[in-house]
């Protein structure tokens, strides 16, 4: 004879067995959720993207002193001015961008390497309506820089500039953002806009991208106006694919 409530029972079974499927269900559902998630590359913050790039770019920077010809002044006197300013290496045979201003009329050149190392350097060409020249230096070169492709640039892209300020905080390194593109600036245009702090010894030093190619030379700021007083946060350099056409007609 069938005992009474067996029905309840049955159906609380089946009730019982729904529900551990259901939670089964869900437990392997969220393990795959979290699993997936876990296994999605974790983001890259800017400050490492920009220590990478500065440690790809920055040995490749070199400081230049320039001794300059000789000229007598108002009072006589032999006077022997010095420029100094900022390079970098593009060849592992020692060939080294910079600007004309840093190179013109040099009777020596010294080029300071980022390990220290000072050499003799030697002017191979030189073209004031780009600013550019190229120097040459003998020896093992501590790095050499890459150009990135100028024409992929836009404005708000962060930039980080490196060089010798007044010849003696040699790898100086400061931030900033293109501020524009394609501008002129006296007898030079194309030029790249930039708010990255670059001040006197900075000229013919790297303009970089986070991905550590350089795109641009920087070549000059602008600090006062006639009628706007002292300005601030206006650098300025040559764009990168524009030296590189340049300065590779000029390597032997």
């Amino acid at each position: 004879m069938q005992k009474r409530g067996s029905p309840l029972v049955a159906l609380f079974k089946i009730f019982v067995a729904f529900i551990g499927i259901v939670g089964v269900g869900a437990i392997g559902g969220a393990t795959g959720y979290y699993a997936g998630y876990a296994s999605q590359p974790t983001p890259i913050k800017q400050e490492t993207l920009v220590t990478n790039a500065i440690r790809k770019v920055k040995p490749a920077v070199v400081t230049i002193v320039n001794y300059m010809q000789p000229n007598s002044g108002i009072t006589g006197y032999t006077i022997y001015p010095i420029v100094s300013g900022s390079g970098v290496i593009i060849d592992s045979r020692g060939y080294i961008v910079t600007n004309y201003h840093v190179t013109n009329r040099a009777q020596t050149l010294a080029v300071i390497l980022s390990d220290g190392r000072k050499v003799n350097g030697t002017v191979i060409r030189e073209d004031s309506f780009s600013d550019l020249a190229l120097v040459s230096v003998s020896g093992e070169m501590p790095a050499v820089a890459q150009f990135g492709d100028s024409s992929r640039l836009e404005p708000g892209q962060v930039v980080i500039a490196i060089g010798s300020p007044l010849d003696e905080f040699h790898g100086t390194v400061t931030m900033g953002i293109i501020s524009g593109l394609n501008r002129k600036v006296g007898g030079i245009d194309g030029l790249i806009q930039t708010d990255a702090a670059i001040n006197k010894g900075n000229s013919g030093g790297a303009l970089i991208e986070l991905n550590g190619q350089v795109i641009g030379i920087n070549t000059l700021t602008v600090r006062t106006a006639s009628d706007s007083g002292i300005l601030e946060g206006l650098g300025f350099a040559v764009p990168s694919n524009k030296v590189r056409e340049i300065v590779n007609s000029w390597i032997p």
